[in-house]
């Protein structure tokens, strides 16, 4: 902060429950870890955002899940400056093909 950081991009969400997190980005920190991170920023007074990666097969209550998660940090400190949602792009992705090979890259 003395450097002059005041605020904190939400990428890396995804969705916020372990077991989707655990599929589509097992590198990525756990839920709660990602919480607490957003937690400690708005208590040092930091704003963040909060994103939501949606459409890689998570369900309706794991959707709610994220959502409940955004909203009880928002409830408690008021930080967030947007909610962000997007739908997963599952071209040129390991998801995106049950195979978990990729399609060759197009020239064009």
């Amino acid at each position: 902060m003395d450097a002059g950081l005041d605020s904190i991009p939400g990428g890396g969400a995804e969705i916020l429950d372990d077991r989707v997190r655990h599929r589509v980005s097992r590198l990525k920190c756990s839920t709660e870890e990602w919480a607490e991170v957003h937690r400690v920023a708005h208590s040092l007074g930091m704003r963040t955002t909060a994103t939501m990666m949606f459409g890689c097969g998570e369900t309706l209550e794991e959707r709610v899940h994220h959502f409940e998660v955004v909203r009880r940090i928002q409830e408690e400190t008021g930080g967030f400056t947007a909610f962000i949602p997007w739908t997963f792009q599952k071209e040129n992705t390991a998801l995106g093909h049950s195979s978990g090979t990729r399609p060759p890259r197009s020239n064009t």
